[in-house]
């Protein structure tokens, strides 16, 4: 998987509210790979790498990939990303006049 830089992604989408959305799916990931991370701490250090450098790294990677696929997962997600861009999407809309027209 090609990595791409976060500004460069979302630089290229053209609505804000895709904007937002993309900014809301980062969020969730950061939010996922801390919580497995977190996990992966409680696993026993009695593998083939006995819990060294390398295993550190390869649990490293791993958590980030396995967060960013639970992210971008419509049903696997953990809804945090969809009330983010929610509240977003009210603060980034116009304000509405009295008569429901936007200004």
């Amino acid at each position: 998987m090609t990595s791409v830089h976060p500004s460069v992604a979302l630089s290229s989408l053209p609505t804000l509210k895709e904007k937002s959305a993309w900014i809301a799916q980062e969020f969730e990931s950061v939010f996922l790979e801390e919580m497995v991370r977190l996990m992966f701490k409680t696993l026993p250090k009695d593998g083939p790498f006995k819990g060294g450098f390398a295993e550190q790294i390869t649990q490293s990677m791993y958590a980030g990939e396995v967060a960013k696929a639970i992210a971008k997962s419509p049903s696997g997600s953990l809804g945090v990303a969809t009330l983010l861009q929610a509240q977003l999407d009210t603060i980034t809309s116009p304000p509405m006049q009295n008569d429901g027209k936007e200004n």
